[in-house]
């Protein structure tokens, strides 16, 4: 196995913060949304530009591999462990990206799926290295591919105020989403099942060739001697199978419990016409134009990328008024304590996000 390629989850937070600051979130405020709406937007494009590039990547191992659509060839090869160098590229990518991510859900405004895509990376980083380890390659790449499926294009669409296609991108994504995660997953899942040991025997490996008809040649420790030295033997048994079984199944129990969000998502789409993603952020904090204050009156934005509406301070939903020496000040109900003091525009801005303090 080559072992020339590093990748490092803190190269992908470098060049997501890049892509984010620098490129995708000055095109959205181009197009004329507000700042939170921009950040959106921006989080939503990186995961378009990475997801497109890892799925091609995949799509291209897959079609130019022997087990192209045929589940029950991915055990051909196993334990010789043959890996091109584009392979272990591609593996050790998405491993990065994915403890990357189990950082980044920690950083960006926390979502109502919040658990759920924890539980997620770390099932799915813990999946990737052992299967890394062991030589699972083929089954990483089939995994990765139907499970790349995601709705960020549509929520940009929706951030952009295309409703119209914003649907249409949704109800792609939905058909796609049940195709992939639900059947041929599912189908990878029962091979699995059912092919091994038929298509590769249980037993001891080493350098590619079975030393032994014993798969359990020791209580425990076996499970964990590729981890020390990728030289030392390989065991497949009943055990070591329904591990791996079981941690592509809770995959797809996670998966079931999104879906279940989606047609939630499309429920309210056929009846109102609006696709709302329903693991959106846990509040959504309003955005005060500080500049309208000085005239009495307070810009608020209940939705990302929504106009702001003028209201008059004396009656903005959520805020008191109050008067101290002639100056005016406002008392965000519910979320502390906001100073509306162009004194303190620094702080103002930082607080409610459309700046950050210096």
């Amino acid at each position: 196995m080559s072992t020339s390629f590093s990748v490092r989850p803190s190269l992908f937070t470098a060049v997501r913060g890049i892509s984010i600051e620098w490129i995708l979130q000055p095109l959205a405020r181009q197009s004329g949304v507000k700042r939170k709406a921009s950040v959106r937007i921006a989080e939503q494009g990186w995961q378009v530009m990475y997801y497109s590039f890892v799925w091609a990547t995949g799509l291209y191992l897959w079609k130019n591999s022997n087990y192209w659509f045929d589940f029950s060839a991915i055990w051909d090869e196993w334990p010789a462990r043959p890996m091109s160098g584009l392979m272990k590229w591609y593996l050790l990518v998405e491993l990065a990206f994915l403890i990357q991510s189990i950082f980044i859900i920690h950083v960006e405004e926390r979502r109502k799926d919040h658990y759920q895509m924890f539980a997620h990376h770390v099932i799915t980083s813990t999946l990737l290295t052992s299967a890394y380890i062991y030589g699972f390659y083929n089954v990483s790449n089939v995994r990765s591919i139907l499970l790349t499926t995601t709705p960020q294009s549509a929520k940009i669409l929706k951030y952009l105020h295309y409703q119209n296609a914003c649907n249409v991108g949704f109800g792609i994504f939905m058909s796609t989403w049940f195709i992939t995660r639900h059947v041929l997953y599912n189908m990878l899942c029962w091979n699995i099942y059912k092919n091994v040991p038929a298509r590769m025997a249980f037993g001891t490996y080493q350098y590619g060739e079975m030393t032994s008809t014993n798969p359990y040649p020791d209580a425990f420790m076996y499970l964990f001697a590729p981890f020390f030295n990728l030289e030392n033997p390989v065991c497949m048994n009943p055990t070591i199978k329904f591990i791996f079984l079981a941690f592509l199944v809770s995959i797809q129990l996670l998966s079931v419990v999104w879906f279940t969000m989606i047609v939630r998502v499309a429920y309210t789409t056929i009846t109102t016409g609006a696709a709302e993603d329903s693991r959106s952020d846990e509040e959504d904090e309003a955005e005060v134009d500080p500049e309208a204050t000085a005239n009495g009156t307070v810009r608020l934005a209940a939705k990302d990328g929504v106009n702001p509406t003028p209201v008059a301070v004396d009656t903005a939903p959520g805020l008191d008024r109050r008067r101290s020496n002639g100056s005016t000040s406002v008392r965000a109900r519910g979320r502390g304590r906001v100073p509306f003091d162009q004194s303190d525009r620094k702080a103002l801005l930082g607080r409610i996000g459309c700046e950050k303090p210096t």
